[in-house]
């Protein structure tokens, strides 16, 4: 009897025990799985987090699209929803100054940077975009303050003006699109030229134009003749130039010691 209470024992220890170890691995694999889940969740909810910091500065549409996408695509890979907007928020608040100094970098990029971009309205007078002057001549008024030679008042000239026989060709100071083609009482004949990067010229004063609305012109086109039309006291080109709709001193943007060719 002692035997089989024995032999009893010694056979339930060994299942129990069996059974128990089993149990444990398997809770033990379980939390490896979990953990891994967890690892997996943090990495790829933190790298998409980094992602929308980086790029949260841009509002391009397609860029929108794509970050939402992904977060989406991951949120339903791995299930962390709301895992992955706990992390953010919390990434986000440790990086928060990443944004600031990216702009900051760039903004400064862009400041020093101004080789190729014209202050002030003007254009680098050495280049092709360049305007010519429309036609050869004196330059008997310059930009600015000056007395009118009118009524003798003190005003602001709008451009230059400069002499000419009438009928002697007036040719376009850069390429563009003829946009108006009227007279006035003041500037007699005249036509405006619509040019690239917000630039306009104003030729007034013509005995004739010889364009028309919307024709393609290009740069030392001839677009009109000189005339003696408006207020005038002798044949001359009054010669404007504005950018963005603000006057700009033309001998900014032309080479005035080169002739129209």
């Amino acid at each position: 009897m002692g035997d089989i209470n024995r032999n009893y024992l010694y056979n339930n220890y060994e299942r129990y025990r069996t059974k128990d170890y089993k149990i444990w691995d398997s809770l033990f694999r379980m939390d490896n799985k979990k953990l891994n889940t967890i690892a997996n969740q943090f990495l790829i909810s933190g790298a998409i987090a980094l992602l929308i910091i980086i790029v949260s500065n841009f509002k391009n549409p397609s860029i929108v699209k794509v970050v939402d996408g992904a977060r989406w695509v991951a949120g339903a890979e791995y299930d962390f929803k709301d895992n992955a907007v706990y992390t953010w928020n919390n990434v986000g608040e440790s990086f928060e100054k990443i944004p600031d100094k990216i702009s900051s970098i760039l903004g400064k990029k862009k400041e020093d940077d101004t080789s190729d971009k014209p202050n002030d309205g003007t254009i680098d007078v050495s280049t092709n975009m360049a305007m010519i002057i429309p036609i050869d001549g004196v330059i008997t008024s310059k930009y600015g303050e000056r007395t009118s030679p009118i009524n003798n008042k003190e005003e602001i000239h709008k451009g230059i003006d400069v002499a000419g026989e009438i009928g002697t060709p007036i040719k376009a100071a850069q390429g563009g699109e003829v946009e108006i083609v009227d007279m006035n009482n003041t500037a007699g004949r005249y036509l405006v030229i619509k040019h690239q990067d917000g630039f306009k010229t104003l030729y007034a004063h013509c005995s004739e134009i010889l364009v028309n609305k919307g024709d393609k012109v290009k740069k030392g086109d001839y677009i009109a003749k000189v005339g003696d039309t408006g207020q005038v006291t002798s044949a001359h080109l009054h010669f404007e130039v504005t950018k963005d709709g603000e006057l700009v001193d033309p001998a900014s943007v032309i080479d005035i010691n080169k002739a129209a060719r």
